[in-house]
């Protein structure tokens, strides 16, 4: 596990690249189909080093690109780089932006392919750790509280998962977060649209009539890969315009709704939290009644201190969710956002932040390794 840790440093470190290069071993990418089943079926990514000392299956978070986005590809080879054979599937509804209960059985699904696929071990059989990011945090959580495979997965690492969803949204929505102490961050103006996506059905009165549903969430999808994953995006000069180009070539009476969940035009952010407020339950959605009943491997969380999408006090209930007995560790770090690394303030950031990056980074590795 040292030797694990020791490489990862290399990789996710805030010495980044230019020590990776010194401890990556080859890669053989290896793309699989899984199939989940009722005719669902998807890709999964495998990347497979030399000598693999241990196994990760990731759960990405919500986005249209999945395991093919940048950020996560890179994510996802460094990983494999320090010695860690890793699993990242293409979850259907992730791909498609949706929050839906198939993400669950989807995943299941990715995990007993992962398995299936591993490569004979020389000594003693693979025990497979869960690494997730963002929303990915359900689905992985989800399957480590599954009694079929809760004996079987060695840990859980989730990096900004979330408790509550309706906490999360109404954060990614405004920045206000429930703890009182928690400094707003920065308003990410890119996240509302996927909102309005997944809560279009819960809209007040007759404003999302179902004939729109369809072309609305087409409409959203072309905004949002033209804007998610490019920081100068976030500036109104830069979003709006892209906004308008598409919502002209929407039936007249769904325009006005596409271009306030855009924040271009007004009461974009008091629709989506009414009908947050009125969305009916989504009890898929909480991870916490399974956590609590069936969850026995050990959980590492991880969230970044300012994290605009889900509020770090999502970590602590996480935390709190755990049954007894079960080992918690908890890393409140600055050198890591929601999806990216953050470039280091000087010296004495990287000091500070130095023993809980260690602590992280040796939670991945135990997890990976099942040690």
């Amino acid at each position: 596990m040292i030797g694990t840790m020791l490489r990862l440093a290399a990789q996710l470190g805030p010495f980044g690249p230019r020590a990776e290069r010194f401890a990556r071993q080859p890669l053989r990418q290896w793309d699989v189909t899984v199939d989940a089943g009722a005719g669902r079926r998807f890709p999964m990514r495998m990347l497979i080093p030399r000598r693999p000392a241990g196994a990760l299956l990731v759960a990405p978070g919500l986005h249209y690109a999945g395991p093919a986005d940048p950020r996560m590809h890179a994510f996802i080879t460094q990983l494999a780089g320090s010695g860690i054979l890793v699993g990242a599937p293409f979850l259907p509804d992730f791909c498609d932006l949706a929050l839906a209960p198939t993400l669950i059985s989807d995943f299941s699904a990715a995990y007993q392919e992962f398995v299936a696929r591993l490569p004979p071990r020389r000594r003693g059989v693979w025990r497979v750790g869960v690494f997730s990011i963002s929303f990915g945090s359900l689905p992985a959580l989800r399957l480590a509280s599954n009694p079929e495979f809760a004996s079987q997965v060695s840990g859980v690492v989730t990096f900004g998962g979330y408790a509550d969803w309706t906490t999360a949204l109404r954060f990614s929505l405004t920045g206000e977060s429930p703890d009182p102490n928690q400094p707003k961050p920065p308003h990410d103006p890119l996240n509302q649209p996927v909102i309005f996506m997944n809560l279009l059905e819960s809209m007040p009165g007759d404003i999302a009539p179902p004939r729109l549903h369809a072309p609305l969430r087409e409409a959203w999808r072309r905004y949002i890969r033209s804007t998610w994953g490019r920081p100068e995006m976030k500036a109104p000069e830069r979003y709006r315009p892209v906004a308008q180009a598409i919502a002209g070539e929407l039936p007249a009476n769904g325009r006005e709704l596409f271009l306030m969940a855009c924040g271009i035009a007004p009461g974009g952010l008091e629709l989506a939290l009414a009908a947050l407020e009125q969305s009916p339950p989504r009890d898929f959605l909480d991870p916490r009644p399974a956590m609590q009943t069936g969850l026995k491997a050990p959980l590492h969380l991880i969230h970044g201190a300012d994290d605009d999408v889900i509020p770090p006090s999502e970590m602590r209930r996480l935390a709190a969710s755990a049954p007894a007995g079960v080992r918690v560790r908890t890393y409140l770090t600055g050198l890591y956002s929601h999806t990216h690394a953050e470039d280091a303030a000087g010296p004495g950031a990287l000091v500070r932040e130095l023993r809980t990056m260690l602590g992280m980074l040796g939670g991945i590795a135990e997890v990976a390794t099942g040690r």
